[in-house]
């Protein structure tokens, strides 16, 4: 149903009531999302600013292939949203509900979405380069393939699914990596000083030159992971498996928390009976 919405303009006799058309979001799927083609959707682009604009409630929107540059999406709801192939440069998302969405090959290049809830929220192949995450929940959340900004700090990534991400030097600070999926990932150089990463999937993973200071590895797997001059200074390496860890700092021994239950590769195995720093 069409509904209007009013608004007062001011004018030298006075003021003028102005009734300005407003869609409902379920109303405009037939206007709006049947014809996808670049000139339908070039020419919905103003339309489709306002309406969500003035929407707060977007629940199981069909966004998808649609161009949000820039678009404002403060603490809006967009559970269950599909947002696949949309080009959210420099959007901001900043608070926003984004729980189950899909935003598989989507384009999030400068988006903001600090203390985003992106739970189970499907990010396949998608380009997060110079986004802001920080404070982002992103538990269970897939994100295979995708490029990730370089400031995830305090992030909640419990159960996400990183297979092949690119992590390359990012700021993974204080997050919450408990039980996530780095396998393939690309954690070259990146900075995990403070992470939880307590019963993670490292295999295959890259770590080399990786800022391991102090991190919780409990229980992780680090089954062919490359530690080529990762740093592992006061890791906590309790139930760690390191048996198939490749070209990792043997001083590890000395300056590691570990235990009867870490396992370590052959050539290590028989320098380890004592636990330092208990």
């Amino acid at each position: 149903m069409l509904g209007l919405a009013s608004h007062k303009r001011g004018t030298g006799n006075g003021w003028v009531l102005l009734l300005v058309p407003f869609l409902p979001l379920a109303c405009l799927g037939p206007a709006l999302y049947v014809d996808s083609s670049p000139r339908q959707l070039a020419s919905d682009q103003p339309r489709l600013r306002l309406m969500l604009s003035m929407q707060h409630d977007l629940r199981g929107v069909d966004l998808r292939y649609r161009n949000l540059t820039g678009f404002y999406f403060y603490g809006k709801d967009l559970a269950y949203a599909d947002l696949s192939n949309a080009n959210l440069t420099d959007a901001n998302l900043t608070q926003a509900k984004l729980f189950h969405a899909r935003l598989r090959d989507a384009t999030l290049f400068g988006a903001i979405l600090k203390s985003g809830d992106l739970r189970r929220a499907d990010l396949t192949r998608a380009d997060l380069t110079t986004g802001d995450l920080t404070g982002a929940r992103l538990s269970y959340a897939r994100l295979r393939d995708a490029t990730l900004p370089p400031f995830l700090r305090r992030a909640n990534l419990r159960h996400a699914d990183l297979t092949r991400a690119d992590l390359t030097y990012d700021y993974l600070t204080d997050a919450d990596l408990r039980h996530a999926n780095f396998t393939h990932a690309n954690l070259t150089g990146a900075h995990l000083y403070g992470a939880d990463l307590r019963h993670a999937d490292l295999t295959r993973a890259d770590l080399t030159d990786a800022n391991l200071i102090g991190v919780d590895l409990r229980h992780a797997n680090f089954t062919h992971a490359d530690l080529t001059r990762a740093r592992l200074y006061g890791a906590d390496l309790r139930g760690t498996d390191l048996r198939k860890a490749v070209s990792f700092d043997t001083t590890i021994r000395t300056t590691a928390r570990y235990d009867r239950t870490t396992r370590w590769p052959p050539h290590l195995a028989l320098h380890t009976t004592s636990a330092p720093h208990p």
